[in-house]
């Protein structure tokens, strides 16, 4: 039913169209993909005319940067914080932009090594996305897989993208993804395989050194991680013996300037909460992770001006970032019992070979 990523590589090697699927509890929807450096004619009109979803341009924050290509909105809502920016079409050689013939020849103009800012006009009808600088590994999303599989066939960071919708109108998923494929004789891969692949050959943290230090009267191991993409530093505090075949209570904290700071007296403390409850275990690790976010600020004051800081349990989990699971990962973790302020759904854990076996809520 699925292909290995090796065989969704080879597909993107030789120019052929694939589907990617991201986690059931994500969107839990298939992408036709192309490299953008091998898009045809033929596959625009395959993709408005079978796909029906939106046709994008994913591409890495290199060249949007060179193309000073800006946000679609500067504060992202979306659900998948999905990194639209502004639509484009090409200088020249096109008529309205919307032609599969125009859209094809706009892409292939972006994506060339000397393209610059007078290749291109806005609005247009190619929907650039930003890829994330390390890609399914920080956000196990369509627009990062897309351009992982380009980069893994050789065919540069770039690929052309299209959801897949069903006849009546909604989006297509698991079985139907899996008739899709069949009947237009298309690979099917999964992104937590893709994840799986890229961590069986690179890692986006390093291990830096590790200590000893006593926490209300606890004594922790603390792990000190570094960030490679942006020198960062995290840490994992430990309690007992982390065994492979052990089930550790594990809590992941996102660090937030205003949230942990400014609005302390509004928030519940979660280390303090979190070391107490760990006093009723053995087992225990308590993740931190420094949110870098450049604009984390405004949009935790947006948030908590909305009034949707409560409702939304702002621990910032795994979720779409790998980093908290490459901890997870590093310290052997194979299943554990979640740690949180609210249920949570946890996407992409399933690519680094870990299982949650049970949620702890702590009020």
């Amino acid at each position: 039913m699925f292909s290995p990523i090796t065989k969704i590589i080879e597909e993107a090697k030789k120019g052929k169209m694939f589907i990617l699927v991201d986690d059931e509890n994500r969107e839990n929807e298939g992408d036709l993909i192309v490299p953008a450096k091998k898009i045809k004619v033929k596959d625009i009109i395959f993709m408005a005319k079978y796909g029906r979803g939106l046709i994008c341009l994913s591409l890495d924050s290199k060249k949007v940067k060179k193309l000073n290509l800006q946000l679609m909105s500067p504060m992202n809502q979306s659900r998948t914080k999905t990194a639209f920016t502004v639509s484009i079409d090409a200088t020249k050689n096109i008529t309205t932009g919307i032609s599969a013939h125009d859209r094809a020849y706009t892409i292939k103009s972006v994506i060339k090594k000397n393209a610059s800012t007078k290749d291109i006009v806005t609005p247009g009808h190619i929907f650039p996305l930003i890829s994330k600088d390390g890609g399914v590994l920080v956000r196990a999303g369509h627009t990062e897989a897309s351009v992982d599989i380009s980069k893994l066939s050789k065919n540069g960071p770039s690929a052309v993208i299209c959801e897949i919708m069903n006849d009546n109108g909604t989006m297509a998923k698991g079985k139907q993804l899996v008739n899709f494929a069949k009947k237009h004789n298309l690979r099917l891969g999964k992104i937590d395989d893709l994840i799986s692949y890229r961590l069986s050959r690179e890692k986006l943290i390093n291990f830096k050194k590790s200590s000893s230090i006593i926490i209300n009267k606890q004594i922790y191991k603390i792990n000190i991680f570094e960030n490679k993409l942006d020198g960062s530093e995290h840490f994992a505090l430990i309690k007992g013996n982390i065994k492979k075949n052990t089930n550790p209570r594990v809590r992941i904290i996102s660090s937030n300037i205003i949230k942990n700071y400014l609005m302390g007296e509004k928030l519940p403390n979660s280390f303090n909460k979190t070391i107490s409850y760990f006093k009723n275990y053995k087992d225990c690790v308590l993740i931190f992770i420094r949110d870098t976010n450049l604009k984390s600020v405004s949009e935790t004051l947006k948030e908590y001006k909305d009034k949707k800081f409560y409702k939304t349990g702002h621990d910032k989990l795994i979720k779409n970032y790998g980093i908290g699971a490459q901890i997870i990962r590093s310290l052997n973790i194979k299943k554990m019992i979640l740690v949180t302020r609210s249920k949570k759904k946890v996407v992409g854990l399933d690519g680094y070979s870990i299982k949650i076996t049970k949620q702890e809520i702590i009020k």
